[in-house]
């Protein structure tokens, strides 16, 4: 009895003292209460509704991404291991032979093992973590080009929002000069464009004979997904700038055209501002052609699918051409590169 006593005590020293590092599960649901979620995080009905459609944004959109996890801020190495396993996860499912306990431990082992900082000495019996020198310089040599573009990138951006927010404060001093002129051009995405050379249509679902992958809807939120993944967020002081140029100019046109154009009963004067604000401020901020028609049918379809602006719409129809059996597919427009598809 006195040998187990004397056990006892020693054990219990040792959870007192510096040398016991393995916490009670306890002690670890008190600390991750500890790291709250942040605001925007999904509760716990939202996580529970997830589809796959919302796996795939989290793994191409921060916002989705860091609001599916309660993340605040994210960064390549909790990134790229996420996308990885979501991927891996949204193909499983898509294939329909696996169970929903192995899609799950495969998705789990593909994060795991794409995260070898958090947990590569689960898999080789020690901690490869200071790696070697050798390893350490390499990487380095092989991210600082990419590291240093991506900070010249910010540092243009920067610079450009400094100068260019319509203020008189100008970075350094200059003398004006002679008939000067300034442009005042938005950032534009360098991605490809997902639209060029592509055109949405229409399928009857219940006679397609061809390959089903091309009217499934997953082609088409693919796509959508590439489309919503090109735009370049602005500063919000380039939100505002349509409405300061548009009143600057003291242009008029005329409430009932505008009406007209939109097919609207009537345009207050608030709508109308509205509507050229958005018109002249994307032209006026970037370099032509722009595609006017295609810039208003979206302010129009915007206006008349709102319920707040139900007063003022027109009625009219839109029919599915082919009612409920309408696919709709993107393929390569005719005369196009075949390759693009």
């Amino acid at each position: 009895m006195s040998s187990n006593t004397s056990l006892s005590s020693s054990e219990s020293n040792a959870t007192d003292g510096a040398l016991d590092v393995r916490p009670e599960r306890a002690s670890l649901v008190k600390h991750s209460i500890q790291m709250p979620d942040s605001d925007h995080a999904y509760d716990e009905h939202r996580l529970r509704q997830l589809s796959e459609r919302d796996l795939y944004d989290a793994s191409r959109f921060e916002t989705e991404l860091k609001d599916t996890f309660g993340f605040g801020w994210v960064d390549d190495e909790v990134r790229e291991p996420l996308e990885d396993a979501i991927n891996q996860f949204i193909s499983m499912s898509e294939q329909g032979d696996a169970t929903p306990a192995g899609i799950f431990a495969t998705a789990l082992k593909v994060f795991l093992k794409a995260h070898p900082r958090g947990f590569g000495r689960y898999y080789s019996g020690h901690d490869p973590w200071p790696r070697s020198p050798e390893l350490i310089r390499a990487e380095i040599d092989a991210r600082m080009p990419i590291a240093l573009s991506w900070l010249q990138d910010e540092l243009d951006e920067a610079l450009e929002r400094a100068s260019f927010k319509g203020s008189d404060d100008r970075p350094y001093e200059e003398k004006p000069f002679d008939n000067e002129a300034t442009t005042m051009l938005r950032m534009r995405s360098e991605k490809p464009d997902p639209t060029d050379g592509m055109i949405v249509v229409a399928a009857n679902r219940a006679r397609h004979t061809g390959d089903p992958a091309i009217i499934s809807r997953e082609r088409l939120n693919h796509w959508w997904a590439d489309c919503c993944a090109r735009f370049s967020r602005p500063d919000v002081d380039w939100c505002k700038a349509g409405a300061v140029m548009w009143d600057h100019v003291q242009i008029e046109v005329p409430p009932d055209w505008i009406a007209f154009m939109m097919s609207l009963k009537s345009v207050d004067a608030d709508l109308a501002r509205a509507t050229m604000a958005g018109l002249f401020g994307a032209v006026a901020t970037t370099v032509g052609p722009v595609d006017m028609d295609s810039i208003m049918h979206g302010i129009t379809t915007f206006v008349h699918t709102h319920p707040a602006f139900s007063a003022i719409t027109k009625e009219g129809e839109w029919h599915l051409p082919y009612g409920e059996n309408t696919a709709y597919s993107v393929l390569v427009a005719p005369g196009q590169d075949e390759n693009q598809s």
